[in-house]
């Protein structure tokens, strides 16, 4: 998860903890795609006019992130 609140404390620290959380689950049939890096000081960039949602640089980063889990095409 990326943070669309980096000027809020408490969400930069919540979405942290969300991140950990959840990569602990992260096996071979569920992978873990961390894009939190990458959007990190990128808001700007990545973010859609509402700056909450990515925009298509945004969607680009996490489409290469989830490719590069390696699972492969669906259907």
């Amino acid at each position: 998860m990326y943070n669309p609140y980096p000027q809020i404390d408490e969400a930069t620290e919540w979405v942290r903890q969300f991140n950990r959380y959840t990569a602990g689950y992260s096996s071979r049939v569920c992978g873990f795609a961390s894009i939190y890096n990458e959007f990190a000081g990128n808001e700007r960039g990545l973010l859609f006019l509402d700056h909450i949602h990515p925009n298509g640089r945004g969607y680009r980063v996490i489409a290469g992130k989830l490719d590069g889990l390696g699972y492969g095409r669906l259907g």
